[in-house]
């Protein structure tokens, strides 16, 4: 498995711990439902990397892009570490 594979897995993995994080500690269901679709879209980008496919690639960053504006505005908006900030880094 190659390092694009990987950090896509490991990025997927981290969205979805937010989002259940997001749930727990505040009981909201928009946080696991985004953090679960979220996740899964991007191992199914992982998977089309690992098949060479460049829509694996161009899919990875615009979820990827669209989850660091929109953490980017809400950090922004209340400069709160988490969870804005921490999705950010």
């Amino acid at each position: 498995m190659n390092l694009k594979v990987t950090a896509t897995i490991t990025y997927a993995l981290f969205v979805f711990m937010g989002g259940l994080i997001g749930y727990l500690k505040s009981a909201s269901y928009p946080s696991l439902v985004m953090g679960t679709l979220f996740s899964i879209s991007l191992l199914f980008c992982s998977f089309a990397i690992h098949k060479k496919s460049v829509l694996g690639h161009v899919l990875t960053l615009v979820l990827t892009s669209f989850l660091l504006f929109f953490f980017g505005f809400r950090f922004f908006q209340k400069p709160a570490f988490m969870p804005a900030g921490l999705m950010v880094i």
